[in-house]
């Protein structure tokens, strides 16, 4: 669904086109030049980008596309950002499209195949390498360096933004996979909750694990309490890994050794809760409930999701029960806790119909008063950036104790596998492994070739 606030159509055949839709963005540069334009040049370094200048005059119009649902508060945000960035600029006149995330790529790779795509868009951190790659989003180095106008970013969040050391896009709402759990099941168990385990430096797997065992009931077949949600998540293997002092994936974020024992072990545990313990529900069975619903009966000690998740329980559950959020466990005490968390990205397109203007738009849309709507909104990211009001916003606005968790996980980020492959890798080797893990099959005599398959999947 779009809102329309400037002239322009798209071309109804290539939206329509299905097997464009279909492409990789890798090949996007070929397509775009079967559609009339030249073919891309190399991909562009920071020294290549324009420095700022003062945004035209002229009448411009510009596009802006994103994932956020028709009626929803982000949506609400991106419009009333570009009402307001036209009232500042009375010569720019911006359309606002908002795409269902799951259709959201295909949409954009038509219509940047086409060669009518978005000025500005929202992107995801993984998804971003091969829109840079077909080069088809500005290098923004030398505009953000130049420009005393930006925001104050975490480091790690503007390192978030970059592609093969150039960055291309401003992070905005981040999200953090943390544990969040009951605090009512803990006390009704006689148990120290995570909290209370942690200041006695005492959070552990070995914790974890007993906690879970001695919360989770069963009547007859039925688990009526669950202790721990094992799932299959990407983001909860890697967390629980790189807290074992295990590598999930180098630093080049295309080199993996799963198969090393910490990561292995991480892995393992996860599975001992569901088929050893039996203290959660199996993958079939979690097909019943998403993690909020599932979690705000009050009947789940235990869960890995982001942590602004913590705002859609309360609106279910009320006050029913107390909960909050913890890093997921070291393995053993004193040992190395790190955050799994990303940003989205706002991206200029390298066709836009001005790039000043499409700068200046994405600032805003990425700024600290934009993240503070958001929050205010009740989507509560991540703050990315050091700003007073954002923080206190944030803090505010969190319905649980631990809300300076995000903030801490920031410093401490764990290596994320955001290579030009990694949906395939994700998708068709990651989680599906996971879920035969879950349904019994040994890890030791297959991780080797999950390995091998991740490793040839890689960019080269």
């Amino acid at each position: 669904m779009s809102d329309q606030r400037s002239p322009g159509r798209f071309s109804r055949r290539a939206l329509l086109n299905g097997t464009l839709s279909l492409v990789p963005l890798s090949a996007m540069a070929g397509l775009i030049a079967a559609c009339g334009q030249p073919a891309a040049p190399a991909a562009p370094t920071a020294s290549g980008a324009t420095a700022p200048k003062a945004p035209s005059t002229e009448p411009v119009s510009l596009t802006f596309m994103s994932w956020s649902a028709a009626g929803s508060s982000g949506r609400k945000v991106d419009m009333d950002l570009s009402d307001e960035y036209m009232k500042a600029n009375p010569n720019v006149t911006i359309k606002t499209e908002d795409v269902p995330f799951n259709d959201y790529m295909k949409k954009l790779q038509t219509m940047f195949a086409a060669d009518i795509g978005p000025d500005v868009l929202w992107n995801s951190i993984w998804r971003q390498p091969n829109f840079a790659r077909a080069n088809v989003i500005v290098p923004l180095d030398d505009l953000a360096k130049n420009d005393s106008s930006l925001p104050k970013y975490a480091p790690t969040a503007l390192e978030m933004g970059k592609t093969k050391g150039v960055l291309y896009g401003l992070p905005a709402s981040a999200s953090t996979w943390v544990l969040h759990y009951n605090g009512d099941l803990f006390k009704e168990a006689g148990l120290k909750n995570p909290a209370e385990l942690k200041a006695a430096n005492d959070w552990t797997w070995a914790r974890l694990e007993e906690a879970a065992v001695k919360i989770a009931k069963r009547e007859g077949a039925n688990l009526v309490t669950q202790g721990f949600m094992t799932d299959r998540q990407a983001y909860t293997w890697m967390a629980f890994a790189h807290n074992n002092n295990g590598t999930f994936v180098a630093d080049d974020r295309a080199t993996f050794s799963v198969d090393t024992q910490p990561v292995i072990d991480a892995l393992q545990l996860l599975a001992d809760l569901m088929l050893k313990d039996k203290v959660s529900p199996t993958l079939t069975d979690q097909q019943g409930g998403d993690y909020v619903p599932r979690f705000s009966t009050g009947r789940l000690a235990m869960m890995c999701t982001w942590a602004g998740t913590a705002g859609d329980v309360l609106a279910v559950a009320k006050d029913k029960f107390v909960f909050d959020v913890i890093e997921p466990p070291p393995a053993k005490a004193g040992g190395r806790v790190g955050g799994y968390w990303h940003a989205n990205l706002v991206n200029v397109n390298t066709k836009a119909k001005s790039r000043e203007h499409g700068w200046g738009l994405t600032k805003l849309v990425a700024g600290a008063r934009a993240e503070i709507m958001r929050v205010e909104a009740g989507q509560l990211n991540t703050p990315l950036i050091d700003d007073p009001a954002l923080i206190h916003a944030y803090k505010t606005k969190s319905p649980v104790k631990n809300s300076q968790l995000v903030f801490d996980l920031l410093k401490t980020p764990i290596t994320l596998p955001y290579n030009e492959n990694w949906e395939e890798q994700r998708f068709k080797v990651v989680e599906p492994y996971m879920a035969e893990v879950y349904d019994g099959k040994k890890i030791a005599d297959s991780i080797g070739a999950i390995n091998k398959q991740l490793n040839d999947l890689s960019p080269k």
